[in-house]
């Protein structure tokens, strides 16, 4: 009788949950996660302060999501870093699985790289905004009225023209510190045939900047929709990014492969074998497959014909039995569909050109598999 102290428990997903946060993706995929409310708390990024809250707990959020949603598809990760079957020593996969699995690898560096772009995109959103709301909000110290109003009078020819201005609409934040505006009126749109106005806005020092974030209410932020974008996009792609590196990790430690048989032995690709197609003369097909590795699933592509290298398709059909009479191809260029024709004469039905390809491709496959497990 067995002792039920002997049974081995059950590997429930949680436990493999945790074995994948003890590996070193987990500090810094936590740390990116966490990190947008760290920026809030500590400002360690410009933001405005009404739509801080909201916007770091969304991104935090958001990256904490991404973490179980990407270990939830680790089985369909696996089979994209590590792609094909053993046999023996040797790992065989077909073609386009190693192209993907090329590309997929390159995806932790791709999310890096846009996660910077994309930071780099907010802090130019928010710098934007700064000077945006400090022209629209800012009035002259030295004949009074807003910016806009003085920079709109501008005329045609008219040289730049530079004034001094003030924050009073956010009452003493600023401290009467000042900010400087040169505005010059911009050559009239040939479409629109307006004249826009070009300004610029020259901060004295940072604490009038910050003035600018704290005081400025969130229906007045410009720019905030792509403003969030950028600023959740950062930190999606960051966490996904390292998550992605460490996954790859624990995902080699479950499948038992290690680092030496990884660079010394690669997945090599499957065969590639074309083949006729047995009562249908000038038709063939393409078979992917291993003779070494039954359990890899042959991959049968076609039919095409000789003379096109393209699916055969009916034109023409006898009324009466359904073979077809007639077959063309159906190209398509400058998004329009073409009918090509083809000299294949097959007096086959559609379904029979089928059967006869599949018939073909499975006994090719077979033969050599058979061939090969003799040797």
């Amino acid at each position: 009788m067995s002792n039920p102290h002997d049974v081995k428990p059950i590997d429930q997903p949680i436990r493999s949950f945790g074995r994948f946060f003890r590996s070193y993706g987990v500090g810094i995929s936590l740390i990116i996660s966490a990190l947008p409310l760290a920026t809030g708390r500590f400002n360690l990024l410009p933001q405005f302060e009404a739509v801080k809250p909201f916007l770091t707990a969304i991104a935090s959020g958001s990256s904490f999501l991404l973490v179980g949603i990407i270990f939830a598809q680790r089985h369909a990760a696996a089979r994209l870093f590590f792609p094909g079957l053993r046999a023996g020593k040797r790992r065989i996969a077909h073609a386009r699985e190693l192209r993907l699995a090329k590309f997929f690898s390159w995806l932790p560096a791709t999310l890096g790289i846009l996660a910077l772009g994309s930071l780099v995109a907010y802090f130019s959103l928010v710098h934007m905004a700064e000077r945006n709301i400090a022209y629209s909000y800012f009035s002259t110290t030295t004949a009074g009225g807003m910016l806009s109003d003085r920079c709109d009078k501008l005329k045609d020819g008219d040289p730049p023209l530079a004034l001094d201005a003030q924050l009073p609409a956010f009452g003493d934040l600023t401290n009467g510190i000042g900010i400087v505006v040169t505005c010059r009126k911009m050559a009239p749109d040939d479409k629109t045939k307006l004249a826009a106005v070009d300004y610029n806005v020259q901060f004295p020092n940072e604490k009038t900047v910050q003035a600018v974030l704290k005081a400025t209410p969130s229906p007045s932020v410009p720019y905030q929709n792509w403003m969030g974008l950028s600023f959740l996009f950062t930190f999606g792609c960051a966490a996904s990014a390292f998550i992605l590196t460490g996954l790859k990790d624990y995902l080699q430690r479950e499948i038992g492969l290690s680092d030496a048989e990884l660079i010394v032995q690669p997945a090599s690709a499957s065969r590639r074998q074309r083949f006729d197609v047995e009562g249908a003369p000038g038709v063939y097909g393409i078979a992917e497959y291993s003779p070494s590795v039954s359990e890899l699933e042959p991959i049968l592509r076609g039919p095409f014909c000789v003379w096109h290298d393209l699916e055969p398709m009916a034109l023409e059909a006898d009324p009466a039995t359904g073979k077809v009479t007639t077959w063309h191809h159906v190209t398509v260029d400058d998004d329009k569909k073409k009918s090509v024709s083809c000299k294949l004469s097959a007096a086959l039905t559609v379904g029979e050109l089928e059967g006869h390809f599949h018939k073909s491709g499975e006994k090719i496959v077979k033969v050599n598999t058979v061939v090969a497990s003799s040797l």
